[in-house]
């Protein structure tokens, strides 16, 4: 499992810089669905095996600047631009954690 965990997020990486030449109906960029199929291989992975690697002081660091990130939108001047990089950030975020156990 961890070997097709690997192979998708290696085509993940190779399919980011393409993601904005071909929209898939329902799923969006390749990149998209690359991902959404490496985060899957990768979830049953854990599942199944029961372990995820620790995270080290600079992924703490990261969530915690998402965190912050997130708590900003409280008192932004612009709520939806703010949201966008949220959603940026997180999914950033879960791509440093996902990249990180594999």
């Amino acid at each position: 499992m961890c070997t097709l965990t690997f192979c998708l997020s290696l085509i993940l990486i190779a399919s980011i810089p393409l993601e904005n030449t071909l929209i898939i109906p329902l799923i969006g960029s390749p990149a998209r669905a690359a991902g959404l199929a490496t985060s899957g291989a990768w979830m049953a992975s854990v599942l199944i095996s029961g372990k995820v690697r620790r995270p080290s002081l600079f992924h703490v660091l990261t969530a915690a600047y998402t965190l912050w990130v997130a708590l900003t939108v409280m008192w932004t001047l612009d709520t939806s631009a703010t949201l966008v990089r949220l959603v940026t950030y997180v999914q950033l975020l879960l791509m440093l954690w996902l990249s990180w156990d594999i």
